[in-house]
Parts: structure tokens; C-alpha cells; sequence
């Protein structure tokens, strides 16, 4: 036997099995995992919890990081009000957005348009900036200050590699793992690009179920989506992603349609989101349930999304039947 193996990692004998499974349907009944927010969806869309792969899925524009920074800032906000942040930690993965970006993002007391534009009063600016010491998201990614052209590049296995700090160093648990971008990602001694993207999922996944908590990743969905009619992602259109439809527990489909047919656009009409019209506006999100693992069910939702401001809220929701898709 080769002793420098440690096999108890992925061995689970018939005896470990029942207390293993025992300890997991009592931390389901415990504990009520992680909410999308929205009230509407959460009745459909089951609760993240350890160990499971969400994809949010759409072409450029439609809202991935605005929606993907909306879950991860609840759910800080969630660790600040059980008063756990020097316990718990949302972590936050960057490869578009700086640190410092992110943080303006994320921040609630001065108008986005006003830090980017320069006329944010200095001391406004430094009142904002009090708050985020303590709350409950870090992110891993580049900063602005910290700029290095030997910095090593944020693999899975440099991700991986900084959340042991964060757990054994910082001594918090991960309660959310969110990925921006999928696509994106580099993976080390892969021969394509497309190899690369295929093998994300399943190191993200793998990466999910050693640390213990969910892990949500924006994914670019494919280009022939620009020509359909209502350009709503399906599964097939998972950019070089195969594995996705494999990996994944959950997939949700987004589409703005303010980013595809501009201002003073004709409403959607009635039996694109639902059985009546909608008008289109810069908030109007379209989002799709197209996979949830454990349960059936297909649905789509109008929600409201401020990209600025990160609110996200419902303007309704109509379940539709699989022969509208």
C-alpha cells in the first residue's frame, strides 16, 4: 500500500456512510442555506448549499457581475447581522475588476457615477470607506495598488492555495465562493483554450465540496444567441462548456433586453416572460431557470436589477410551460 496516499479523503465505508448522511440531512434541517434574495424565485429555486455549482449564464452585458456582486454583498450583509464577520467570509473572485473597482461597487453611500467621474467630496469618500473594515467579503483578485508584472496568474489551485489562508490564517469559515469570469479562468498545462474553459466547472466544483460552501460562477454563453428572437440563453449555449451541464446543480439563464434593443423599445409582448407584456426598461432583468439538480421545473422570471446600486427585486413571476421554450 502506498503510505504517502492518504485515501480516508475519498473512501466512505458503509458505516461512514450512514453518520455521514445522517449529519447532512440534520445540517439541511438546521440551517437554511443560502437564498437567491428574491422572494418569487426562492419559492422554485432551492437554497445553496455546501458543495454546490451555480451558473449564471449570459452574453456580455446582460448583468452576470451585477447579479453575481448582488448575491455575494447580501450575503455579506447577512454575516453583519448575525455579527459573524470576524468569523464567516463571503469570497469574492475577480479576473475583470480591480479590488478597488469591486469596492466601489459594492458600497452604498456615494452614486457609482460620481466615484468613476471624480466628483465624490473627499470626505464622503473616506466615510464610505469605514464601513467596509467590517464587513463580510473578501475578494481575491488584482488591485490597483498592488500592481506586479511577477505576480503569479489566479489559477483554481492560487484561489485554492489563498482561501487556506484565509481559513487558517484569518480563521473564517467560506460561506460563498463566487467565480467572475468563467471563461476567462486560467488553467495551468492546459493544451486549448477550450480544454481550459471544459475543465473549469469541475475543478470550481471539486473546489466547492473540499472547502464546504457554494460557489456561484458567471459564464458567457455562446454568440449565435444574438440571433435568436428573445435572446435567452439555453443549455447548449454554455460557451465551450459541456461540463457545465454536468457539474452543475443550478443554471440561470439572463438576459436584459434594455442592452439589445435600446431605449424606446416596443414592450415584450405577452408569452415571452410570462401571460402579460412588459415594458422595457433600463432595470428589466429576464432570468431562466434552465437546469436545478433534485428537482423539475422550469420558470421564468422579470426581475428588477439596478447595476448601479446592486437592488434586485421582482417585478413578477410566471411559471411557463416547457412547450413555450
Amino acid at each position: 500500500m502506498d503510505k504517502s496516499f492518504d485515501y480516508n479523503h475519498f473512501l466512505h465505508k458503509p458505516d461512514d456512510q450512514a453518520g455521514e448522511f445522517l449529519r447532512w440531512a440534520q445540517s439541511i434541517k438546521d440551517s437554511p442555506g443560502i437564498p437567491f434574495g428574491v422572494d418569487e424565485v426562492d419559492r422554485s429555486v432551492l437554497p445553496l448549499r455546501k458543495g454546490t455549482e451555480t451558473i449564471l449564464l449570459g452574453r456580455p452585458g446582460m448583468c452576470k457581475t451585477s447579479m453575481l456582486l448582488a448575491l455575494a454583498r447580501q450575503e455579506s450583509d447577512r454575516i453583519v447581522a448575525r455579527g459573524a464577520w470576524d468569523e464567516q467570509a463571503v469570497v469574492y473572485v475577480s479576473y475583470e475588476q480591480t479590488s478597488e473597482e469591486l469596492s466601489a461597487i459594492l458600497q452604498t453611500d456615494i452614486p457609482l457615477g460620481d466615484l468613476v467621474r471624480g466628483r465624490a467630496d473627499a470626505l464622503a469618500i473616506r466615510q464610505a470607506s469605514y464601513p467596509m473594515v467590517s464587513r463580510g467579503l473578501w475578494i481575491v483578485g488584482h488591485g490597483l495598488s498592488r500592481a506586479d508584472p511577477r505576480a503569479p496568474r489566479l489559477t483554481p489551485e492560487s484561489v485554492w492555495r489563498t482561501i487556506r489562508v484565509i481559513q487558517e490564517e484569518y480563521h473564517r469559515e467560506i460561506t460563498l465562493l463566487c467565480f467572475d469570469c468563467l471563461q476567462i479562468v486560467p488553467i495551468e498545462h492546459a493544451r486549448d483554450r477550450v480544454q481550459a474553459v471544459t475543465e473549469i466547472p469541475i475543478r470550481v466544483k471539486e473546489l466547492a465540496m473540499a472547502i464546504g460552501c457554494p460557489v456561484v460562477l458567471a459564464a458567457q454563453a455562446g454568440r449565435q444567441v444574438d440571433e435568436y428572437k428573445w435572446p435567452i440563453p439555453a443549455m447548449a449555449d454554455c460557451q465551450w462548456g459541456s461540463s457545465i451541464e454536468q457539474t452543475a446543480d443550478l443554471v440561470l439563464a439572463l438576459w436584459r433586453p434594455y442592452n439589445t434593443y435600446g431605449p424606446g423599445a416596443e414592450p415584450l409582448p405577452a408569452g415571452v416572460i410570462g401571460d402579460k407584456p412588459y415594458p422595457v426598461t433600463d432595470k428589466l432583468l429576464v432570468l431562466r431557470m434552465l437546469k436545478q439538480r433534485f428537482q423539475a421545473g422550469h420558470y421564468t422570471w422579470a426581475l428588477s436589477l439596478d447595476p448601479e446600486t446592486l437592488e434586485m427585486r421582482s417585478m413578477s413571476v410566471e411559471k411557463e410551460p416547457l412547450e413555450a421554450w
